[in-house]
């Protein structure tokens, strides 16, 4: 007779399912001291360190950078599951195309001057916090066309991906999803501004403003249509600048909540004002 097992507890099925979500562990690997060319020399082998051109080193303890020029032929160089707090070195590689520090303890994207060859970054699974760290990216390698962030605490930001699409314009593809087209319309060079066809979208004066041609026309000939709306909605857009409202003298109730808007201005126009939503927004 067969013995019926018992079902599992919740808790169980929980602790299965955390276990399958899991990121795989590599394999252990033999500790790796220092980057010094006898301990590379070691480490590799009889290899040429002059010559490489591909790198991994995933999984070896390593704590500090160093000894990157002896290797200045390299184009890929994984550096994945280490202990490293801070990248160093790597200007020395400029001919790096590909760059893995996946799962280490970054808090800062920095050491990244002079690799004006690489394409595919993985920062995954850091420490990087703060949103402003994107800006590094931008200033030393605009060129990427794959960049991954995943599980860093700037993630949560609501801004993250539409900041990094707009700072990063070569992207193809960002954590782990294709740049759509509609992104790249979005958050390119015009994006986070109003326009004229959102004021009259959102607008309203007792009746929803649509956006047909023949009310554009009219708006921008006599400015008929924007005087007409007293309230208006343009929330979750993307707005960074509160800008192109001169036209709405009678707007008595505007809503630019969930946007990226970090300053208070474009409003001197709208001198019947009377209510002002700015909620999840990124003033100080």
């Amino acid at each position: 007779l067969h013995r019926a097992h018992a079902p599992l507890r919740p808790s169980a099925w929980l602790q299965v399912l955390e276990l399958l979500q899991a990121a795989p562990q590599p394999p252990p690997r033999a500790k790796l001291d220092s980057m010094a060319a006898e301990a590379l020399g070691r480490y590799l082998g009889d290899q040429q360190l002059s010559g490489l051109t591909y790198l991994n080193l995933h999984g070896c303890g390593l704590r500090k950078l160093e000894g990157l020029g002896l290797m200045p032929c390299l184009k890929t160089l994984c550096l994945s599951y280490n202990e490293l707090v801070r990248l160093e070195g790597l200007s020395e590689l400029t001919g790096l195309e590909h760059l893995d520090v996946a799962h280490n303890s970054l808090k800062k994207v920095d050491g990244l001057k002079g690799l004006g060859r690489l394409q595919l970054l993985d920062m995954s699974s850091n420490q990087v916090a703060k949103l402003e760290e994107v800006y590094g990216l931008k200033k030393y390698v605009p060129q990427l066309t794959s960049l991954d962030m995943t599980n860093n605490t700037l993630c949560e930001d609501k801004s993250y991906r539409p900041t990094v699409l707009r700072k990063m314009k070569s992207l193809a593809r960002f954590d782990g999803r294709d740049v759509t087209p509609l992104e790249k319309s979005m958050f390119g060079e015009s994006a986070g501004a109003i326009t004229l066809a959102m004021v009259l979208e959102g607008g309203s004066a007792g009746h929803r403003f649509g956006t047909s041609d023949d009310m554009l026309v009219a708006s921008q000939s006599d400015g008929l249509g924007l005087a007409a709306i007293q309230e208006l909605v343009l929330e979750r857009r993307h707005i960074r600048r509160i800008q192109s409202l001169e036209g709405l003298v009678n707007l008595r109730r505007a809503s630019f909540a969930d946007n990226q808007i970090s300053h208070i201005e474009g409003l001197s126009a709208c001198t019947a004002l009377e209510e002002l939503c700015l909620e999840d927004n990124r003033l100080a």
